[in-house]
């Protein structure tokens, strides 16, 4: 059965001790029947996973680290003000997708990033280059995929630097 690995447990334990507003129920990694009756999500490791599936049949680097993993992050909406600014999940995502598109180094290991800048449009920001969209359910959480040969490597330092740029955290 899929399991959440300890790496992405980890950046969920620091999503919710840091972000304002998020609720467990908002950051999710494994998971429910309604992925598993599609059989190709990053929220699912490999016995949950269909052949063909492109979470596993894209990439080299999916297809040499499946387990049993889950390999996805789910991010709910929250809002919080810091220095008179105001931060959203619309305002992460955008920043996110920069990261990823500048080639950040705590960025190297993300597949993809679905979400909305503007909770009518769903975008997917993919490394392959492969997809554009995501289903409408993106409008109100962004997902982040790893690639499955990262499942041991550290998902928090995006996440710190984040919350350090917002000046939410201090720095170290």
């Amino acid at each position: 059965m899929t399991y959440a690995p300890p790496t992405i447990l980890a950046a969920r334990t620091f999503l919710l001790d840091g972000v304002p507003g998020l609720t467990p129920a908002e950051v999710g990694i494994v998971g429910d029947t309604g992925h598993a009756n599609t059989g190709t999500s990053y929220h699912l490791g490999k016995k949950q996973l269909a052949a063909n599936a492109y979470s596993i049949i894209e990439s080299p680097r999916d297809r040499n680290g499946l387990t049993d993993a889950a390999a996805g992050l789910d991010i709910g909406d929250f809002s919080f003000k810091v220095r008179g600014k105001t931060h959203t999940l619309r305002t992460f995502s955008a920043w996110l997708v920069a990261a990823c598109k500048a080639g950040t180094a705590d960025t190297k290991d993300i597949r993809e990033v679905i979400y909305s800048t503007d909770g009518k449009n769903v975008r997917r920001w993919d490394r392959l280059g492969r997809r554009t969209t995501g289903d409408s359910s993106h409008l109100f959480h962004t997902h982040l995929s790893y690639f499955r040969d990262s499942e041991k490597k550290g998902k928090t330092a995006l996440f710190r630097r984040y919350l350090t740029e917002t000046g939410l955290l201090k720095d170290e």
